[in-house]
């Protein structure tokens, strides 16, 4: 993973005890974006393998106006968080989330991470494990978060749900899912959907509302 400088030199690294923050709402016009923690090359898996290991402070801002181009098997604004923790952010992409495999709106995955006080807003069509906040969360605290977001997959393994398809050994609390109520702006797939995570493992969750129309 690398980070661009003003100077036009990357620093490369997981940014592992490194921290940021975001000190105003940034909208980003349109920019075909590379997930962070998800490598710049989507054919080179030992590179999407990186992962985002440092702190994000949002600090209650929004970042805004983004793509995510659809060859990334890991669709997010982070691909993948490891060992991380992304706080007090909003993000909301432009246009519909083509889905691959794994699509989440913060984060295609988050594993061994805190996700904290974090809003996503968005639409995602299409993809394996597909999650509002996070497409699949792996020993991970999902708290304080809110997803408004309409979510849907053609496949028949998906695995489909408001805040994550997948959670795993995760904790989701105090959280919050609205979706719409029509037949084409709710979370739905032909594979499994759950209005806060399609598919749970060893999973604690604590005080989250759902509303909206759920499968289908």
């Amino acid at each position: 993973m690398k980070l661009q400088k003003s100077d036009g030199k990357g620093v490369e690294g997981d940014f592992s005890g490194c921290h940021f923050q975001l000190m105003a709402d940034l909208n980003l016009d349109g920019l075909d974006w590379i997930p962070i923690g998800c490598g710049e090359d989507p054919a080179d898996p030992a590179q999407n393998a990186s992962g985002f290991e440092g702190v994000f402070h949002g600090n209650g801002r929004r970042i805004s106006g983004f793509f995510l181009r659809n060859e990334f098997p890991l669709q997010g604004f982070f691909g993948l968080i490891k060992n991380g923790t992304v706080e007090d952010l909003t993000v909301e992409p432009a246009g519909t989330v083509s889905g691959l495999d794994w699509a989440g709106i913060l984060a295609a995955k988050a594993e061994d991470s805190v996700i904290r006080g974090c809003r996503a807003v968005g639409e995602i069509q299409g993809g394996i494990f597909v999650g509002g906040l996070a497409g699949e969360s792996v020993n991970s605290v999902l708290e304080d978060c809110r997803a408004d977001v309409v979510l849907n997959s053609g496949e028949t393994d998906s695995s489909v749900g408001g805040l994550a398809g997948l959670a795993a050994g995760s904790v989701i609390v105090d959280g919050e899912v609205s979706t719409g109520d029509n037949h084409t702006s709710r979370i739905s797939g032909k594979g499994t959907a759950g209005g806060i995570a399609a598919v749970q493992r060893d999973t604690r969750i604590y005080n989250v509302r759902v509303t909206g129309t759920i499968g289908g």
